[in-house]
């Protein structure tokens, strides 16, 4: 309701959990935008002007701010918080698609132009693997929106990547 006020953590948390537009739309209000596109440049991303939907972005630029992310998780206690909470947000169609690993940090999106997830799996988080694979990003865009076929979509490719990473681990383990 118009008047409430909201910690940034509340708004993060929101935005990252439910994936809840209205948060992003108030960090975006609150000039959150000029850091993330200076950040986007020094990384090398191609993603267009952040004031535009986020819709946007490349799979390539969500891997290299995955890859960020992790990185960063390493270094604070509020790294740590970020990624516990990318742990535990909703809609993890890449986790259910996998369904053995138990560490799987991401975040989904959808609007009326796709559904999309990505995340890091957390290799040694898989209890029945017969040998350790390594942590690794996984990216997954649609270009239509539809639930029901795009969840059983993103889960069944997810599943067919993971497979794909496992072979890769088997041969560069040989």
């Amino acid at each position: 309701k118009p008047g409430t006020l909201w910690s940034l953590k509340n708004i993060l948390h929101q935005t990252i959990d439910i994936s809840d537009n209205t948060g992003y739309y108030m960090l975006r209000a609150m000039g959150g935008c000029e850091g993330y596109k200076e950040m986007l440049n020094s990384l090398g991303c191609t993603t267009p002007d952040p004031y535009r939907a986020w819709a946007n972005v490349t799979p390539h630029d969500l891997s290299v701010l995955w890859n960020e992310i992790y990185n960063f998780s390493f270094t604070c206690s509020e790294g740590e918080l970020f990624m516990d909470t990318l742990v535990n947000a909703q809609y993890n169609f890449i986790k259910d698609g996998l369904g053995t690993y138990t560490k799987v940090a991401h975040k989904s999106g959808f609007n009326a132009k796709g559904y999309h997830d990505s995340a890091i799996i957390f290799g040694d988080s898989n209890p029945n693997a017969e040998f350790a694979t390594n942590d690794y990003i996984m990216t997954i865009m649609t270009t239509t929106y539809n639930q029901s076929i795009n969840n059983q979509l993103l889960t069944s490719l997810a599943k067919g990547l993971d497979e794909i990473m496992k072979d890769l681990t088997l041969v560069q383990n040989k």
